[in-house]
């Protein structure tokens, strides 16, 4: 009796096949393959971004990708594509802040207001209204207008204009000529042709430095051709005002003037002098100056001058040619 078969094997399976050897080729293609693989998809990738924007957006943990985003550039600072202007210079907007200080030497216009908030349209103002003052045939041909440059202010409610091309000719002058126009203008019209804004408003022919000893070489050099020994007789006063600065007291100026005038000769009126001495005094700068019509010009108030309680005042005698032509012109 044959032998039984094994449980689970059958007599006729086909024989197993023995494995073959891998060839070079196949060997070389293996990491290709493995590599290929390892790569992501674009779809993947794209899925993977997808999701991982849904994750942050519900506040849950976001896995870690296995897609490397490429790296952003740092932006560049801001201080390093800028350079800084040398010097503390800032270009335009900083040069449109310079500052025009008052210098020993220089002459122009001091004026106050009525209100200390308005000293920038006071000085539109005040610039407008010497820019009307008529430049005499002889100095037209050196002077065909005016030139005004607004300095800074060294008091509040305060504020300067320096006259740039005056060298033929004095602020006094030109001051004197102007308020008494405007005065003549209101008597004839009853309206005030100029700004409400300005009160005092003096010319400073010369300027110092604010100490005694450089005051007292000025005026012994500007002031003996009007008072001194050899002058013609006149009266005169003194104007003086010190502002942020003690070092010149009135005391110490009269002594200076009384040097200069003879008393003999020059007789002293408050009231009304024919010449009035002014003197300005601040912390950077002393002005002098003489000015004629101090009593009729209101002490150079322009805006005593264009009120109807001074319409009784006494007319000045200014150049025809000075006056506005058109009435109109005036009112408006």
């Amino acid at each position: 009796m044959p032998d039984a078969e094994p449980a689970g094997i059958r007599q006729d399976a086909p024989p197993v096949a023995a494995e073959a050897e891998p060839t070079q080729a196949a060997t070389e293609a293996e990491p290709k393959q493995a590599a290929a693989e390892s790569e992501p998809k674009p779809a993947e990738a794209e899925s993977a971004s997808q999701q991982t924007a849904e994750a942050e957006t519900k506040g849950a943990e976001v896995p870690k990708s296995t897609v490397e985003e490429p790296k952003k550039a740092e932006p560049k600072k801001a201080n390093d594509s800028r350079k800084r202007p040398q010097n503390g210079s800032g270009g335009g907007q900083n040069a449109k802040r310079q500052k025009v200080e008052i210098a020993p030497g220089d002459k122009g216009v001091y004026f106050t207001t009525l209100n200390s908030g308005s000293v920038d349209r006071a000085k539109r103002d005040l610039k407008q209204l010497l820019e009307e003052y008529k430049v005499p045939e002889d100095l037209k041909s050196r002077i065909s207008k005016l030139d005004f440059t607004p300095c800074t202010e060294a008091t509040k409610g305060m504020g300067f204009l320096k006259l740039l091309n005056m060298e033929d000719l004095l602020p006094s002058k030109v001051v004197s000529q102007v308020l008494a126009v405007q005065r003549d203008n209101f008597q004839s019209t009853g309206i005030p042709t100029c700004s409400r804004l300005l009160c005092r408003v003096l010319p400073i022919d010369h300027t110092c430095k604010p100490t005694m000893a450089d005051f007292r070489k000025l005026a012994e050099e500007v002031l003996p051709l009007q008072l001194g020994a050899e002058a013609e007789p006149t009266t005169w006063a003194l104007e003086f005002k010190a502002r942020n600065s003690s070092a010149i007291k009135k005391e110490a100026v009269l002594e200076v003037l009384d040097a200069i005038a003879p008393k003999e000769r020059h007789k002293v009126n408050l009231n009304d002098p024919a010449k009035c001495i002014v003197v300005q005094v601040h912390a950077q700068w002393c002005g002098l100056s003489i000015v004629p019509h101090w009593g009729p010009l209101k002490k150079y108030n322009l805006n005593a001058l264009t009120t109807r309680e001074d319409v009784t005042a006494p007319a000045i005698t200014v150049p025809a040619e000075a006056h506005r032509t058109n009435a109109s012109e005036a009112a408006t």
